[in-house]
């Protein structure tokens, strides 16, 4: 299998395993421990744009030519698939706003190791 492609699967698969373990874990939190609902969205989204930073991070860093071009198909991937899964609760918006951050700070990330290079 092509290195991009182990790239892509490992990235989607990161995503999506810690978005299932972490929002069990609040979920968890939240019926045991009684916090409120507020707490528990801020918690949710906290913690989903740091594992969208994260993956970010490792994709970019995996990138070795066509980093831009990579980074635009798979915030495209990423909004696809999460417009997908949610179709019943569409909220463009907020399923926007992590593809753009993913790829903001992809290319971050892709700019500050090439300089260093």
């Amino acid at each position: 299998m092509k290195p991009i492609i182990k790239t892509y699967l490992k990235t989607i698969a990161f995503i999506f395993i810690s978005f299932l373990i972490l929002s069990f874990l609040i979920a968890l939190t939240q019926h045991f421990f009684l916090i409120s609902n507020t707490i528990y969205s801020v918690l949710l989204y906290g913690t989903s744009y740091a594992i969208i930073v994260i993956a970010s991070v490792y994709f970019s860093t995996h990138l070795t030519n066509k980093a831009l071009w990579h980074l635009l198909a798979f915030a495209l991937i990423y909004y696809l698939l999460s417009v997908l899964m949610n179709i019943s609760h569409l909220q463009l918006f907020r399923q926007a706003l992590k593809p753009l951050v993913f790829f903001t700070i992809g290319i971050l990330t892709k700019t500050i190791f090439s300089k260093e290079s």
